[in-house]
């Protein structure tokens, strides 16, 4: 099994706009995103936004088939 995980620098400001995305992929696009990971070979999926003095970042970790 493989554990891919990501951190993504978010552009100064844009912070809220990635929150609304996740909420998006959280309700009305949860089908369709859920089918894309199942795809993928993604068995879990774990998003964090860390605030950190250099910038806030996109932390993603996904558990994976291959």
């Amino acid at each position: 099994m493989d554990h891919p995980c990501l951190v993504i620098p978010l552009l100064p400001g844009k912070t809220d706009a990635a929150r609304a995305f996740q909420r998006e992929v959280d309700t009305t696009r949860k089908a369709d995103y859920a089918r894309t990971l199942r795809r993928l070979g993604v068995t879990r999926e774990y998003l964090f936004i860390a605030e950190l003095p250099g910038g806030d970042q996109v932390v993603l970790y996904w558990d994976s088939s291959d």
